[in-house]
């Protein structure tokens, strides 16, 4: 069984322990390498039970990551199926906005969105892409979007590149094809980051306040949250979760006083 890294760095610390420093890569290395296994192991699963065979995840690039052994072989691999930065260090650009209503977002027209016009409102918004296997989701959330918009729902989308390159249109081309192939009218935002030194504001904001499997980090195309009529992040979805599953949650929101 292998000790967590807190114990072992606590070890290592202690007098007359200095030998055991020399143990703590390999040690360190296998300790990422099992945490990496299970996540993809468990993603894996709740792609099966999403209606995604485990074997594939939509929009992946065929690749194969490995994580060698402290020996230098490399007795596992990570397959295709878990498209995820899995040993990057978990940095978070940060935000100094305290409050849902105090952020802001650029349209591709340059056009400012006041997120103090929401007060009251509940908020769904998802990282988009126009050529990811789940780019079909866009239908879904336009279907969220007529059903619910006049009892008080904002579906916003915010394009990115950041995932296999799977938006490599500009705002203009983007926007169009999201309207021809999905019939999209809910709000897209200018393309931009949402991992990193670039994150834009709203993900900076929503990203710590309800983290996924991994952390605050965004895993791919079409993370979603919800935000209730208070501003408050109350739901994170992963990419394999439908938008039409999420409609009682929208229900329940929209049925609360702001």
């Amino acid at each position: 069984m292998l000790t967590r890294p807190a114990t072992l760095l606590a070890t290592v610390a202690r007098p007359h322990n200095a030998q055991n420093a020399a143990l703590l890569p390999a040690h360190l290395a296998r300790y990422a390498h099992t945490s990496a296994t299970k996540a993809c192991q468990h993603i894996d699963g709740a792609q099966h039970t999403s209606g995604y065979p485990p074997s594939t995840f939509p929009g992946t690039p065929a690749t194969q990551n490995t994580i060698p052994t402290p020996s230098g072989r490399s007795p596992h691999h990570l397959s295709r199926s878990c498209p995820l930065t899995l040993l990057l260090p978990p940095y978070t650009a940060m935000t100094s906005v305290a409050s849902f209503y105090d952020l802001k977002a650029e349209k591709p027209s340059g056009e400012k969105i006041n997120f103090a016009d929401y007060h009251g409102k509940v908020v769904l918004c998802a990282n988009v892409a126009t050529r990811c296997g789940f780019t079909p989701q866009f239908t879904g959330l336009e279907e969220l979007n007529q059903k619910y918009k006049d009892k008080g729902l904002v579906v916003l989308g915010f394009p990115s590149d950041q995932f296999g390159h799977q938006n490599p249109e500009d705002d203009a081309e983007t926007g169009a094809i999201c309207q021809r192939n999905h019939g999209v009218s809910f709000p897209l935002l200018k393309k931009s980051d949402v991992n990193g030194s670039n994150t834009n504001e709203v993900f900076k904001y929503l990203k710590p306040r309800a983290k996924g499997l991994l952390g605050e980090r965004i895993n791919w195309n079409f993370t979603k949250f919800l935000v209730n009529k208070r501003g408050e992040v109350v739901h994170r979805y992963a990419p394999t979760t439908k938008p039409e599953s999420i409609a009682a949650d929208i229900e329940k929101a929209l049925a609360e006083s702001a």
